[in-house]
């Protein structure tokens, strides 16, 4: 994977090693999207697992505990998200969650959050706004 618009290093998978050094950084948040990436609409369960398993992963390298989710392909029209996989992302044990599409919040719930996307048009007043949006599901 990657792109011959950039050097090859570019596509690197981050180490353990990397990762402490951003988290000692202060400047990032690593959080969940699950272990393995898959596709989970419709499959609850399956989702539970595979994150329980990236959250033991957190925890067991980073010590993070009571992680942010994002949805893996994210869209809730096309079903990446929605009530039945926000159930599990909450029984798997993360503290909120969000989900590619930004849509209007109709009842207080679960996951009802757009993720922030990087790029060159994206600027802080942009990731304030969104993170006022979290939706926690749990105290």
């Amino acid at each position: 994977a990657g792109s011959t618009a950039v050097p090859r290093e570019s596509w690197v998978p981050l180490t353990t090693r990397h990762c402490d050094e951003l988290l000692d950084s202060g400047l990032i948040e690593l959080a969940a999207h699950t272990h393995t990436h898959a596709d989970f609409r419709n499959n609850p369960e399956r989702l539970e697992a595979d994150l329980g398993e990236c959250l033991e992963v957190l925890e067991r390298r980073f010590g993070i505990v009571d992680p942010t989710f994002a949805f893996p392909y994210g869209t809730r029209k096309l079903g990446y998200s929605g009530p039945a996989l926000a159930a599990a992302v909450r029984s798997a044990g993360a503290r909120c969650a969000g989900h590619r599409k930004p849509h209007r919040q109709t009842r207080t719930g679960p996951v009802r959050l757009g993720t922030l996307h990087g790029g060159r048009d994206r600027h802080a007043g942009d990731a304030r706004r969104k993170n006022r949006r979290l939706v926690r599901l749990r105290p």
